[in-house]
C-alpha cells in the first residue's frame, strides 16, 4: 500500500518489516529527515496514526 510513493517524490515511505502492534502492521512515512508519520494498518485500513519525531523507531 505505501511501498510506492505516488503523491510526491520527496516523501519516503516504507513498511517496517516484522513490526506489529496488537496484531496490526505498522508503516512509517518520512515527511522530512526529522518528522515521520506512523500508520497502523488492519486489512488495508488505517486504524491509527501518530505524527512526530518518533526517535525510538530506527531508520
Amino acid at each position: 500500500m505505501f511501498s510506492q510513493n505516488w503523491r510526491h517524490p520527496s516523501l519516503n515511505a516504507h513498511k517496517l518489516e516484522g513490526l506489529h502492534w496488537h496484531g496490526h502492521q505498522v508503516f512509517d512515512l518520512y515527511v522530512t529527515d526529522k518528522y515521520r508519520v506512523l500508520f497502523v494498518i488492519d486489512h488495508d485500513v488505517v486504524v491509527s496514526f501518530s505524527i512526530g519525531t518518533h526517535g525510538i523507531v530506527s531508520k
